[in-house]
């Protein structure tokens, strides 16, 4: 399991797609958010601190790229929701 996960805090359905926004985490603690719009685009990861946005890209980088990180991400929260 990642050390990274996220945990959605608004999600809204529009006419195009589902808009939601969410907290970045790093074992546990917020490094920053992720805003998806809902019209098809990908996920805007903002991390201000400078260390931790560059351990985020080489984590990406050595994953498969940031949308793959957050789609996975996704996929997890959506399935411990599930549990």
């Amino acid at each position: 399991m990642s050390q990274y996960t996220m945990q959605t805090t608004k999600m809204v359905e529009l006419r195009d797609g589902v808009y939601w926004e969410a907290n970045l985490l790093f074992n546990g603690n917020k490094i920053g958010t992720i805003l998806q719009e809902g019209r098809g685009g990908a996920d805007r990861i903002t991390i201000d601190d400078k260390e931790q946005r560059k351990a985020w890209e080489q984590h990406c980088n050595e994953n498969g790229g940031e949308e793959r990180v957050s789609y996975f991400m996704m996929l997890s929260e959506i399935e411990s929701m599930n549990q």
